[in-house]
């Protein structure tokens, strides 16, 4: 569908090269300036590559910048990667990664600031084969209830493991790598350490990427008329739970598999459904590892649920059903459903749209979602938790049943202005979430930009009775991918 290809490309940035470019996660990105000449299929299990897409690095670039800059200095600031090395067969750039913020909290007296920097390195070798590996060094300081958040989880949000860095702050690094190979125009096979998406959504019920990077091989097939799409993939996960029971002098967490099957079908342009299954594999109890569970590996769509059915020990399973209907092609309805247990709370719902160019106001895009997650939809029993790294791999928010997300995304030239409204609740308890922003984007390969915003978070629950948490900050940074702040 031509138009999903705009609404993918607004939140996945295209740090690209040739036939199968690597695209991340980069909300300030420059998908406006081509989101009527995209022809991305499937584009709705994330990160993709253009193995999904006719597109190459030419009319990318010519998509994205139009005329070009004359000047070298113009170009490597605004346009181009900082290094770029292209021969017959090799094609490689590098570039810096920073996020420099500043901000104060009401009624916090530390100062709050975030300080990373690293790399990020993308290649091609031949037509075939394709990489991009980042990494990158963090010490931040948190408003009190993301602080608060690290020390019950012992993670920094969307990260790993911290260590503690001064007083009241936190050091964590941040790697990724991932290998992709196209063995022939139909199948792709991806390799490395990283994380999914699948919808087209601000939230999953199903796969999301919110917990930390995991190592996994995702197996692709589409048909050849790029109506079909077939995804596996197979992931090794952790839960920060120490093993009891034995002798080492550190014990060790508990490890799991996590095996994610999906079917995406494209009738027409207006048209498309998805099946999706998760199923987490216990590893280790307390008394050792357990015997390799073989139906781990099998690549069939439903199978593993049928077999293991719901709610038994040592597997957890999830099944989805997703549905996008584009009536007009600047409008986008989608929606999933989820079970994951055989109970009146095992369920899950989502419904959304996303609008561009509203009211005839070019480079506009606005998002309402609806999301609805029963209690036990993903079955949190010890072993086979829905989770990696003490954090959820799907739907987002802690403790809260429903949730109303409303965005707003504005682009003149380089310059954008964003805001975001949450309304969480559970039994009548509410939790509210404001943000926005304002800023210029400086390279749109990158994502390098200076902005300045404010975040609110209005908290009322039992225990403790209500907590509100008001700061304001100004950044300058690079797209390190989506973080969920709005918890």
């Amino acid at each position: 569908m031509k138009w999903l290809s705009s609404v993918f490309l607004l939140c996945f940035a295209l740090n690209g090269f040739s036939q199968n470019i690597f695209i991340e996660n980069n909300q300030w990105n420059y998908a406006f300036r081509y989101q009527q000449n995209q022809k991305i299929t499937h584009g709705i299990a994330k990160p993709y590559t253009t193995f999904n897409s006719t597109i190459n690095r030419d009319t990318l670039e010519s998509l994205a910048f139009g005329k070009q800059r004359k000047t070298w200095l113009g170009r490597k600031l605004k346009e181009e990667n900082l290094v770029e090395l292209k021969t017959k067969d090799l094609f490689l750039t590098s570039d810096p990664l920073v996020y420099i913020q500043q901000s104060r909290e009401q009624g916090n007296p530390e100062q709050l600031k975030q300080n990373t920097r690293g790399v990020m390195i993308t290649g091609q070798i031949g037509d075939k084969l394709h990489f991009y590996t980042s990494f990158y060094e963090n010490q931040v300081f948190y408003p009190i209830y993301l602080t608060d958040f690290v020390k019950q989880h012992d993670v920094a949000p969307g990260y790993g493991r911290v260590k503690n860095f001064k007083a009241t702050g936190f050091d964590f690094a941040m790697a990724s790598a991932m290998i992709s190979l196209n063995i022939n125009k139909q199948f792709n096979v991806q390799f490395g350490n990283g994380k999914n998406f699948i919808g087209n959504g601000y939230r999953s019920l199903l796969l999301s990427d919110n917990s930390f990077n995991y190592p996994h091989l995702k197996l692709s097939f589409k048909s050849k008329n790029s109506k079909w799409l077939y995804q596996s993939i197979y992931s090794t996960l952790i839960d920060l739970k120490r093993i009891e029971a034995t002798t080492s002098s550190e014990p060790q967490f508990y490890r799991k598999f996590g095996a994610f099957h999906f079917i995406h079908f494209i009738p027409n342009s207006k048209l498309s459904f998805g099946l999706f299954e998760g199923v987490i594999y216990q590893r280790q109890t307390v008394e050792g590892t357990l015997k390799f569970n073989a139906n781990y590996l099998n690549p069939v769509l439903g199978f593993n649920s049928l077999f293991n059915g719901f709610n038994k020990a040592k597997t957890n399973n999830l099944i989805g059903v997703l549905a996008n209907y584009s009536p007009f092609k600047s409008v986008l309805l989608y929606h999933q459903s989820a079970i994951g247990a055989l109970d009146n709370n095992g369920f899950g719902l989502q419904n959304g749209i996303r609008i561009m160019n509203p009211f005839k106001i070019k480079n506009l895009e606005v998002l309402v979602e609806y999301n609805v997650a029963g209690s036990s939809l993903y079955q949190q029993q010890t072993g086979v938790e829905y989770s990696h790294y003490n954090q959820q791999l799907a739907f987002v928010p802690i403790n809260r049943k429903t949730e109303l997300v409303v965005q707003g995304y504005y682009m003149f030239h380089y310059f954008f202005i964003s805001g975001q409204y949450n309304l969480q609740s559970w039994y009548g308890l509410n939790r509210t979430y404001l943000s926005g922003n304002f800023g210029y984007l400086i390279n749109s390969k990158t994502g390098l930009k200076i902005s300045v915003g404010f975040q609110q978070r209005i908290n009322i629950s039992y225990f403790p009775l209500s907590s509100k948490s008001n700061w304001g900050f100004i950044d300058f940074s690079s797209s390190l991918g989506q973080r969920y702040y709005d918890f």
